[in-house]
């Protein structure tokens, strides 16, 4: 309905009920004869002393108290979130809103928004699936194709490494101070074999059912299981977050003995290492030492490089006292020996975006949401 609308200023409360709502059957009216003959005593409603299960003929869905409730929730929300709105826009002195801001209010507000506050979302009960809810075999693949990149990566650091000539036994000649200067110079371009850390970063987890076959699958393929692997998790949703911990905590402790600890101090942002204007958000870390492995929840992407710039601070502090092409190069052999592999699953659809049309002028104007 929003993609066909030809007008600029699109009304708040005529996209609240056609973009966000649950798309509830109707309940036709029936005679008592027409019932079924299922009846149901319920305590949810006093007044009725027993009520009628009616069947949708074109649904086949069962309505019964449970589900009135449910709606009846539904359409708190609903409100709650065209009041909230409402309340942007008057805060706004009644300037439109845009309609990223409109799907990000939509999506993630802390007390109305879908992702923040529906229980059941993927699957059976919920209102979509995806490839990884489906099958645990689309985690799997992603887990070997991973495999066989860091033995890839791995190969092209060796054959990155410079190597070393073999000179004439007496007839060479040349300057010494060249020759010292060479081999100082092949000392900074050399890339150490072996790869320090392994870095995933997945952004938009969902319920955390594809890191947990990816995890899985490293686990029995890769040499040395999940030591040195680091997990990164960007998640905006608290809801979702919650999933996503109970789904792989209880899997990398009960299954892996991977026995971890929770970071207080590490995994926090300041502000001071965000850009200005932009609030930390909350981050938690869990690690073990003894492997080298951690797996941390990020609000932002944000979040996630401003932890990468505090580590990277930390790199040129040690490096005190070397020259600024050494602590370039120190830094270049460092980066290379802890990967990042990022990867999403059906994340655009689920991002807010800016909409524009052009008018009968030619003039492109963007649609915006207004009282």
């Amino acid at each position: 309905r929003i993609a066909r609308s030809t007008s600029k200023t699109l009304k708040a409360s005529q996209l609240i009920h056609s973009a966000f709502s649950t798309g509830s059957v109707s309940r036709p009216v029936m005679s008592h004869s027409q019932a079924p003959q299922r009846i149901m005593n319920s305590g949810l409603f006093p007044s009725l002393q027993a009520r009628t299960l009616i069947t949708n003929s074109n649904s086949g869905k069962m309505f019964s108290p449970a589900h009135e409730m449910q709606d009846l929730k539904e359409k708190e929300r609903v409100n709650g979130l065209h009041n909230a709105i409402k309340n942007e826009i008057r805060q706004a002195n009644g300037a439109p809103m845009s309609l990223a801001r409109f799907m990000e209010l939509g999506l993630m507000h802390q007390e109305f928004g879908y992702y923040s506050t529906k229980d059941t979302i993927f699957n059976k009960g919920g209102d979509f699936t995806t490839s990884p809810e489906i099958s645990q075999m689309f985690g799997e693949m992603m887990g070997v194709w991973l495999v066989t990149a860091f033995k890839n990566y791995t190969k092209l650091l060796e054959y990155s490494a410079p190597q070393k000539k073999q000179g004439y036994r007496g007839g060479e000649q040349g300057n010494k101070k060249k020759k010292n200067q060479k081999a100082r110079q092949a000392k900074e371009n050399h890339i150490p074999k072996g790869l320090r850390q392994i870095n995933l970063l997945e952004i938009g987890p969902g319920t955390g059912k594809m890191m947990a076959d990816i995890l899985r699958t490293l686990d029995q393929l890769s040499d040395h299981g999940l030591s040195n692997f680091h997990v990164n998790l960007v998640e905006a949703s608290s809801n979702l977050r919650k999933k996503q911990q109970e789904t792989l905590l209880d899997l990398i402790q009960k299954r892996f003995r991977i026995y971890l600890s929770y970071d207080v101090k590490e995994g926090e942002v300041t502000e001071e290492q965000l850009p200005f204007g932009q609030a930390p958000g909350e981050v938690d870390r869990f690690f073990n030492k003894e492997h080298n492995f951690s797996i941390t929840w990020y609000t932002s992407m944000q979040d996630y490089h401003a932890k990468l710039s505090a580590e990277k601070m930390e790199l040129m502090r040690s490096l005190k006292g070397e020259s600024k092409r050494q602590q370039e190069m120190r830094q270049a052999r460092e980066m290379m020996r802890s990967p990042v592999f990022i990867f999403a699953h059906e994340l655009f659809d689920a991002l807010p975006i800016h909409q524009f049309h052009m008018n009968k002028n030619y003039q492109w104007c963007e649609k915006v949401v207004a009282l």
